[in-house]
């Protein structure tokens, strides 16, 4: 009885394996963005390196999945909607991001005042972290 129960689970396990290789699981959107010309660019692969604006290849860094949480890097002044705080590799300004988390996507439109970034979130953003240096000064449009 005991290897009848061992063959069953085998069998089992190998069936949902073989149902589960035989549909194919979409791939999930990155955000992805070049180290020397800071464009950021949503794609479920890396992109093409061709045609850097700033000459040669694109540098592309994978920040994470695409999510709705706004992340804003102090630093080079980008902003990244993500599922979970992005990597820190790949700063256009050298060395490292410096995320601040601004707030969840929502239906209320904010500015800042001093360095123009622009967010829809459910509440006032985050002041954390202004590219401009400071603090962000949001004004809801």
């Amino acid at each position: 009885m005991k290897n009848k129960r061992k063959l069953f689970v085998i069998v089992a396990a190998l069936s949902v394996t073989i149902v589960a290789a035989a549909f194919v699981i979409p791939n999930t959107m990155n955000n992805y963005l070049c180290k020397k010309c800071s464009t950021l660019i949503k794609s479920q692969s890396q992109p093409s390196a061709l045609g850097c604006p700033q000459g040669g290849s694109h540098q592309w860094s994978r920040l994470g999945e695409v999510g709705r949480k706004y992340y804003h890097c102090h630093k080079c002044n980008i902003l990244v909607e993500s599922a979970s705080q992005p990597s820190a590799l790949g700063c256009p300004s050298g060395s490292s991001h410096q995320w601040h988390y601004l707030g969840q996507l929502g239906d209320k439109n904010y500015q800042c005042r001093k360095c123009g970034t622009y967010v829809h979130t459910e509440s006032q953003p985050s002041s954390l972290g202004c590219g401009a240096g400071g603090s962000h000064q949001w004004h809801k449009l």
